[in-house]
């Protein structure tokens, strides 16, 4: 039975021990749970610093059970470090909080233009890792937001590493050629 709300084109998804793949969509927020009554929902951004929610007309929902779904975005406003999201086709609060998990994506495509030497983080994913002798030590699985530091995490020597991504230990990043590389890495041999 046909909803009434667009079905939406599904993210490439690639294994970390492959090369790096064109990303369709990318994970913007997830959503924490329902706000109020209406079927408000209150959403972590991943990028505090983005206003792309408050610049879209539509978002891509991607429940953790269900299909995803395009919907519009009637409301959106800051509160604290997350937003409070009014979304189409979402009633009440039973129906947001039915949501929780779910995440928000966009079209790559709505992201911004970065400059020179900027890059998102999902474009890390999938990077073979290298030392400074050109030698293969992994590829990244993915990159961790912490509150005091950005970390790539790769798989090598039969451990997982968190790597700062500090110019310390993080010497250059090379998309087009699908690698980074990294320095110094018996400093954190211990941690």
């Amino acid at each position: 039975p046909d909803s009434g709300v667009p079905p939406c084109q599904a993210a490439v998804r690639r294994d970390s021990s492959e090369a790096p793949a064109a990303v369709e969509t990318i994970d913007i927020a997830a959503v924490m749970r329902a706000h109020g009554l209406r079927g408000d929902l209150l959403v972590k951004v991943f990028n505090p610093e983005s206003n792309l929610l408050f610049e879209l007309d539509r978002v891509q929902l991607h429940p953790a059970k269900g299909d995803c779904s395009e919907r519009q975005i009637q409301h959106a406003q800051v509160h604290g470090d997350n937003v409070i999201l009014r979304l189409s086709g979402v009633q009440g609060r039973d129906a947001a909080e039915g949501l929780k998990g779910s995440l928000l994506k966009v079209p790559r495509a709505s992201l911004p233009e970065l400059g020179d030497d900027e890059f998102y983080f999902v474009d890390l994913e999938g990077l073979e890792v290298r030392d400074m002798q050109g030698t293969r030590l992994g590829r990244v699985d993915r990159v961790i937001d912490y509150p005091t530091v950005n970390c790539l995490e790769f798989r090598h020597a039969e451990r997982i590493w968190e790597l700062p991504m500090l110019e310390r230990y993080l010497e250059r990043v090379d998309l087009e050629g699908g690698f980074v590389v990294v320095v110094h890495l018996d400093e954190l041999e211990d941690m």
